[in-house]
Parts: C-alpha cells; structure tokens; sequence
C-alpha cells in the first residue's frame, strides 16, 4: 500500500494488486469545498494510476451535504467506469 494523498480529512492510498486500487480513508468531518476538491483529487489520482477498484472507510466521515453526495457519486462512477471499473 502507498500513500499518495494525505489531508486533515482524508487518506488516499493505492494498493497494487491484480488491478490497481484506490482506498479513501476519510478521518473527520469535511467542509463542502475541501470535500469536492479532495473528490477531483482522488479522480486524478485514479487516471494517473489507471486504478480500476476503490474502496471507502467513511466511517469518521460524518455528515455531508446531499447535493455534494449527488456530486461526487457521479464524478466517481462515470470515471470509473471511463477507465473500465465496474460496479
């Protein structure tokens, strides 16, 4: 496992395994900006190692707003699916 991203908010790791795999592990409440802006990073992350797999811990995520959840759902799954993930 590799770190490639590390916030107040958030850890992005990248496990090399039969596909790459992206692991969020989110570690507190995320105000909406730096939500969005950890997303885009994550999904550059994602197309510059060509992952194909993400796993979540949002255990200590908390609350977040429902249009930023609509948000982020669809800039990750449509990127995903973009570099051949599946759900």
């Amino acid at each position: 496992m590799e770190t490639l991203f590390s916030s107040p908010y958030l850890h992005i790791h990248l496990h090399r395994t039969t596909h790459q795999t992206m692991e969020l592990q989110w570690l507190d409440f995320v105000p909406s900006a730096d939500f969005r802006a950890s997303m885009l990073e994550l999904m550059r992350l994602t197309r510059q190692h060509q992952a194909q797999a993400l796993i979540a811990d949002n255990r200590l995520l908390r609350a977040l707003r429902q249009a930023d959840l609509q948000w982020s759902g669809e800039l990750v799954f449509k990127g995903l699916s973009a570099l051949g993930g599946q759900r």
